[in-house]
């Protein structure tokens, strides 16, 4: 699933690349994903401008220059591609396939949307859990946001905040925390391992278990590995890839995520995987004790 730094790839290259125009028609592909239909599109989203994207957790919000805005969640599977009048992608993608070889629009492909210019956002989505849907900025209470804690980048995620909360669940597994949205929001599978990793600490403790020292690690190895996930534009794991098409660049640098039986990179014992919460989970029983 995309998680925040895959969602903050694309809100980047958003901002640079498709605010200023204009949405002209949508082509809907797929009832299911999209949860508004074409004369919704057309009274409330055709004929406006893109003002700004911003991402809230893992979720993109698309505005315009009315109240109306486009709400994204990419789910597991989901992509957006933005493609020029050209056919050229942004960043200088192949201008005919995605890396993976396929033509646009292809199978998986649920919806168009196209601006005024003739540029097209394609919304594709392999397994069907994403969707896009129209909401009101200004009169919705947004039940998708509405119980997001922090983020890791936002003030309101200080250590105190941070450790106040492992004490009230203190009976939690501390991973599947990490992954708690109510708790922080935009951590997900991938960088709770990694954080983990990083601050040496075991996947399979409670939270109640980690000293405050461990905590300050932990806080600390959720802020930098999401920075440097930033950076690397993202993990491409399955199906994750930016608004070009092209895949992110974390996961060759990953530090145990998808590393069962390789070598640890803190020491000579080797990454093992378990499940926690129904999710894969990786780490190293010599670091991570």
């Amino acid at each position: 699933m995309p998680e925040l730094p895959e969602v903050e790839t694309i809100k980047r290259e958003f901002n640079l690349t498709v605010v200023g125009k204009v949405f002209d028609r949508v082509e809907i592909l797929d009832k299911k994903v999209i949860k508004f239909s074409r004369p919704d599109f057309n009274s409330k989203i055709k004929g406006k401008k893109v003002t700004k994207a911003q991402r809230m957790a893992k979720i993109l919000v698309i505005n315009t220059n009315n109240p109306n805005s486009l709400m994204i969640h990419l789910k597991m599977t989901g992509q957006l591609i933005f493609q020029s009048k050209t056919g050229q992608r942004t960043g200088g993608g192949h201008p005919d396939k995605l890396y993976y070889g396929q033509k646009l629009p292809h199978q998986y492909t649920r919806a168009i949307l196209t601006f005024r210019d003739g540029s097209q956002l394609f919304f594709n989505d392999l397994r069907r859990f994403g969707w896009i849907k129209i909401i009101n900025r200004q009169k919705e209470k947004i039940r998708e946001l509405a119980n997001l804690g922090p983020e890791p980048f936002d003030k309101n995620f200080s250590l105190f905040y941070f450790q106040n909360g492992l004490e009230k669940r203190k009976k939690s597994n501390i991973k599947a925390l990490l992954m708690d949205q109510k708790f922080i929001s935009g951590i997900g599978n991938i960088y709770a391992n990694e954080a983990l990793f990083l601050a040496k600490i075991n996947p399979q403790k409670k939270s109640g278990q980690l000293s405050p020292p461990e905590a300050q690690k932990l806080h600390q190895a959720i802020i930098k590995i999401l920075t440097k996930a930033v950076k690397l534009r993202g993990t491409s794991e399955d199906s994750y890839v930016d608004l070009a098409g092209r895949k992110g660049g974390y996961l060759p640098q990953a530090l145990v995520y998808g590393r069962e039986g390789k070598k640890c990179r803190g020491c000579p014992g080797k990454v093992k995987k378990i499940k926690i919460a129904g999710r894969g989970t990786y780490f190293c029983p010599t670091c991570q004790r």
